[in-house]
Formats: C-alpha cells, sequence, structure tokens
C-alpha cells in the first residue's frame, strides 16, 4: 500500500539541486513532481504530472532494481516508467562502483535531448529509503527516515 502524503526527496549534486516528489492519485496512479535547479535557484527543467503519472508498480519496479544494483558487482538497467516519457534512470555497477543516472527530457516526441544528473552511491541509497517509505515497507517512525528529514534530504509531507 503505497503512502498517500510524502515528502520532497532532494538531491544536491556538484551542478544541480534535484527534487523529485510521488504521491497517490488512486489504486493504480502515483503523481510525480520533479525539478532541476542551477545552485543559484534559477529552475532548468520542471516535469512531472499530469503529463507523465507512473503506475503503483513502477515504484516497485525501481526499488528492485536498486535492490539489484546495490548488492551486485555488475549490473546494468534502465527504468523507463510506463507513462513517463521525460524521464530514464539508468542504473549501473561496473567493478562494484555503482552509480544511478537521471534523464530529463525535454520533448521525447521530438529529439533525445535530455539533462543527465548523477546519483553517488549514498544518493542512491537514501533513493531507496524513500522509495520504501513510498511503498509501505517503512514508516516515518523509521530512524533512518528521522536522519534524513533531520538532513534535509526529505523535505515537507
Amino acid at each position: 500500500m503505497m503512502n498517500k502524503k510524502l515528502p520532497y526527496i532532494y538531491f544536491k549534486t556538484k551542478s544541480f539541486h534535484v527534487y523529485l516528489r510521488l504521491w497517490k492519485l488512486d489504486d493504480e496512479w502515483i503523481g510525480v513532481s520533479y525539478s532541476v535547479r542551477t545552485y543559484n535557484s534559477e529552475e532548468i527543467y520542471q516535469g512531472g504530472s499530469p503529463l507523465s503519472d507512473w503506475y503503483h508498480d513502477d515504484l516497485t519496479v525501481l526499488l528492485n532494481e536498486i535492490d539489484e544494483l546495490m548488492i551486485t558487482d555488475e549490473y546494468a538497467n534502465t527504468f523507463e516508467p510506463l507513462d513517463d516519457p521525460y524521464l530514464d534512470i539508468v542504473l549501473k555497477s561496473k567493478y562494484g562502483k555503482k552509480y544511478l543516472r537521471i534523464d530529463f527530457y525535454w520533448d521525447p516526441t521530438e529529439s533525445r535531448d535530455h539533462l543527465s544528473v548523477y546519483l553517488n552511491s549514498k544518493q542512491i541509497e537514501n533513493l531507496n529509503m524513500y522509495l520504501s517509505l513510498a511503498t509501505g515497507k517503512i514508516t516515518k517512525d523509521n530512524d533512518q527516515i528521522k536522519i534524513l528529514y533531520d538532513q534535509g534530504i526529505l523535505q515537507g509531507d
């Protein structure tokens, strides 16, 4: 059972601030919102609902792929939400080095031009915790979730 009210998850990379939020629309659909900003707070990309909702199963698939990435030394896969042509998530592990790349597309019907944001291992673990919270595997009472709130990685409700 998916949690209805979720916070934003925040990622800070060398170049960008990235915000992602998921919420339950109904028993089948999940609302999605994402934003990429520069360090001077200029928003350079914004996307999500209503143009790109996710199926509930998308979260479980992504969570399983991240779990596999974290335990496997050699892994490569691309997560493409069924009804979100504006975002792909590429997961790779080689020689024990793991990364996750989020590709944000401007107009996927016209071009494959996109902005890529790379997450490090710790950020991948944080995303894994967020998806565990979203899917109801853990609650906001979880100690690790409380730490993510305290660190400002999870924001709002």
